[in-house]
């Protein structure tokens, strides 16, 4: 497959820290996750705390296909490493880059 590269830049009116505790702990994206919003009764799995480097998050479903994401590097409030392996409908493995930013008039929240 050809390599792609996304980016894209929100501001949000919240804490950078308070953000990065929500969107880094796997346990807690059962509330927002866009995939289970598709197909809620995929079944998940967590392995550790969900909040630290190499715990797991991952996803076998119908709509959703199957696999996982886990944390290769956790910066308290600045940025998130995640390693995302898709096992179905095909086999891939993708890097994802989270930034958090103090609040400024500048968009506090990267992502690729």
């Amino acid at each position: 497959m050809p390599q792609l590269n996304v980016r894209r830049s929100i501001h949000i009116n919240a804490d950078p820290q308070e953000v990065f505790s929500v969107v880094t702990d796997f346990r807690s994206w059962k509330f927002w996750s866009p995939w289970l919003c598709a197909e809620p009764d995929a079944r998940v799995t967590v392995t550790g705390t969900g909040r630290d480097v190499g715990d797991t998050y991952s996803w076998q479903g119908t709509v959703v296909g199957s696999g996982e994401v886990e944390h290769q590097i956790l910066e308290n409030g600045r940025r998130s490493d995640d390693e995302i392996r898709f096992l179905k409908p095909w086999k891939s493995v993708s890097a994802s880059a989270l930034k958090w930013n103090p609040r400024t008039e500048e968009p506090c929240f990267h992502g690729t």
